[in-house]
């Protein structure tokens, strides 16, 4: 890898796509030519995905939290993010600010893609 990178984090922070797409816009403005950008982020819409909802809730259950501690994290986690879509939402938001299209190198219970992509 040649130059310097950028880790963003805060992705599915922020509010919509037009947010997502300036910052990553930003970011590849301030990249040199060819530089990776590591993109860790939530990637697809939580309440769409019941399943890992429960796999988390029941991680902290496993934890000591209450039902009513669960439902409270819940409902931050639906209330407090606005993820892209899907893994092909995020790469075609790096790909329109600029970017090789991203290898992920990295995923967890929501995490992911862990994308990478240098800038061109």
């Amino acid at each position: 890898m040649r130059g310097t990178f950028a880790i963003a984090i805060v992705f599915h922070h922020l509010p919509g796509q037009d947010a997502k797409q300036s910052i990553l816009r930003d970011i590849a403005t301030r990249l040199k030519r060819g530089a990776p950008l590591i993109l860790a982020g939530n990637h697809y819409a939580y309440a769409s995905q019941p399943l890992v909802m429960a796999a988390w809730a029941e991680r902290w259950r496993m934890n000591g939290a209450s039902g009513d501690e669960i439902k409270s994290k819940l409902g931050k986690i639906l209330q407090g993010a606005d993820p892209p879509e899907s893994e092909d939402a995020v790469a075609a938001l790096l790909i329109a600010a600029g970017f090789e299209k991203p290898q992920r190198f990295f995923s967890s219970l929501f995490w992911g893609p862990g994308s990478l992509g240098a800038s061109e």
